[in-house]
């Protein structure tokens, strides 16, 4: 007899643009003798972001307990559970991520694998697949994001020098130009 609430297979993502800025993944699941699908809506931060950095998203939609994300070897996501996604912005480069089950530090059930955050983008990470078969894999999504600034620090602000404020501070003051409106 199988065991109930567990994944018939992999779950298949499915990424659409247009007016609602989400990604979609979907599930079966066999419950008894039949399978029941799970949807996951996912929204998608389009947000701009700093120059140099990037937009990192992991969302959990395998069959694997809650678990912590480990980022470089340390806990960057805990105790996210299926269907969550969590977002963080970080510096763009490269980095080695692993998932173990929640608060502890293995047997590594993912990884590590290598993770390119790319600049000005949103990087959208599905774990996918059964922990109990071996079949964990990822599924990288790569959208693009507006930049917030420039990255430097202006050296001046040039504000003029013709004068054309110093009218605006006498008409501050109570007198008036005289104008019909």
């Amino acid at each position: 007899m199988e065991e109930p609430d567990r994944p018939a297979a992999s779950p298949c993502l499915l990424a659409y643009s247009g007016s609602k800025p989400s990604s979609t993944t979907r599930e079966y699941f066999r419950g008894g003798s039949r399978f029941s699908p799970r949807h996951h809506d996912l929204p998608n931060d389009l947000s701009t972001v700093a120059a140099g950095s990037g937009r990192l998203v992991i969302a959990h939609t395998a069959a694997v307990g809650p678990a912590d994300v480990r980022v470089d070897e340390k806990v960057l996501f805990a105790n996210i559970a299926n269907g969550e996604a969590l977002t963080v912005t970080v510096p763009a480069g490269t980095y080695k991520v692993d998932i173990v089950p929640n608060a502890t530090s293995g047997p590594v059930v993912f990884g590590p694998a290598t993770l390119p955050v790319a600049e000005t983008a949103l990087t959208r990470v599905f774990a996918i697949g059964v922990a109990a078969t071996n079949s964990m894999d990822a599924v990288v999504q790569l959208l693009p994001l507006g930049v917030r600034g420039t990255g430097a620090t202006p050296s001046a602000v040039n504000a003029g020098d013709g004068g054309q404020a110093a009218d605006l501070a006498t008409g501050a003051q109570g007198q008036s130009d005289n104008r019909e409106l």
